[in-house]
């Protein structure tokens, strides 16, 4: 996630390859609210919030100024 980022990826291909990685370990429910999605910003906030997947670069490039723990349990859905 972090490359495609750095990179800026355009959303379409960023997204579908997502939901290609993914197909398999998210739940329908999950897999239809992320089929929605329709911005890299989106993307990013959905796999934080459901998943507690981080990025350590900042959508242009900068480090990010958060230091997230990917081991902390998200327990709010």
């Amino acid at each position: 996630m972090d490359t495609s980022l750095q990179l800026g990826t355009p959303f379409q291909a960023f997204h579908q390859h997502l939901m290609f990685m993914l197909d398999g370990v998210m739940p329908k429910a999950d897999r239809r609210i992320f089929n929605g999605l329709s911005s890299t910003t989106a993307v990013v906030d959905f796999l934080w919030e459901y998943y507690g997947v981080s990025q350590r670069c900042g959508i242009g490039g900068k480090l990010a100024d958060v230091d997230i723990d990917p081991y902390t349990e998200i327990t709010d859905r």
